[in-house]
């Protein structure tokens, strides 16, 4: 076990103060939060850079033409173990 648990989706915010106003979808099982740009239409990982959060568009991936924001996010939870986005504790 480690020093500290992995964070749930209440310990980030529901949407970034980005230019495009990501929206966090989830958390991955180690606790890294996923955000989602409504304009660039994208999915990413955030991390905490000097006490802001910021998305790794790098790390992240566009959205398919055809392809709901939701087919993006169960192909999340499919990658990274998730059952659901629901948090039930």
């Amino acid at each position: 076990m480690t020093d500290q648990d992995p964070k749930t989706v209440r310990d980030y915010p529901e949407t970034l103060d980005d230019e495009n106003g990501s929206q966090l979808v989830g958390v991955t099982a180690d606790g890294e939060p996923q955000y989602y740009d409504p304009v660039q239409n994208r999915i990413a990982p955030a991390f905490d850079a000097d006490g802001e959060l910021l998305p790794s568009w790098e790390e992240g991936r566009e959205l398919s033409p055809g392809e709901t924001l939701q087919d993006a996010i169960d192909d999340i939870e499919e990658r990274v173990g998730w059952e659901s986005l629901t948090d039930d504790d």
